[in-house]
């Protein structure tokens, strides 16, 4: 789950990491090269903060990252728990105008995405598979719209988007939740299919 989050903020990240100063709310879809259909996620930022509410075989999930903190939170509601999960600075919004990992940035024209007049760049930048390209599409006004691996392993875009203030309470954990211990890597080797689920269940009950 967690591998997966990790590539999930990464595509989203080189969307919001140069609208840190900005507050809206949209839809995120995503493609993935090999998957059925796209998945789509509702996104609220405010600054430095950001909140993500999916769902996956009638299960939410919902994702909370505050820069602040360094922190992101994944909140599963159905049972009430929280994971807690650190990240490094420069994987942080607003640390900086450049997508994370980001190498050399080249503009390639003007292009209409979702309506809005973008400009199109091509990013090459540092990922968790070495070094990577990407297109980007910024509207007139700097706002990202839509980025996509440039040999075609995924995209993200937003849409609906909806400029505004969003309210406090999306970027903190709802009273009664319980914080989940992160289980440590070296005691999972080895661990049958099972046995995470069985685990999972323990810090439950």
């Amino acid at each position: 789950m967690i591998k997966k989050l990790v590539v999930t903020l990464l595509a989203v990240f080189s969307l919001s990491v140069m609208a840190a100063a900005l507050e809206f709310s949209a839809d995120v879809v995503t493609n993935y090269k090999g998957k059925p259909g796209p998945a789509t996620s509702k996104m609220y930022m405010s600054n430095n903060k950001w909140r993500m509410e999916s769902e996956a075989k009638g299960k939410k999930s919902i994702s909370i990252m505050l820069a602040d903190k360094k922190v992101v939170w994944i909140l599963m509601p159905e049972s009430k728990m929280y994971l807690e999960q650190k990240l490094a600075p420069e994987k942080m919004m607003g640390m900086s105008s450049k997508a994370p990992g980001e190498v050399t940035r080249k503009k390639l024209g003007k292009e209409s995405v979702n309506g809005f007049n973008c400009d199109k760049y091509e990013v090459t930048y540092k990922g968790p598979d070495g070094v990577s390209k990407m297109y980007q599409w910024l509207s007139s006004d700097s706002w990202p719209i839509k980025s996509a691996a440039v040999d075609g392993t995924w995209s993200t875009e937003f849409k609906n988007l909806k400029k505004g203030a969003q309210p406090g309470g999306l970027f903190t954990i709802p009273a009664g939740y319980k914080k989940m211990p992160m289980p440590d890597m070296g005691s999972m080797k080895g661990m049958k299919p099972g046995d995470m689920q069985k685990m999972m269940k323990g810090f439950m009950k």
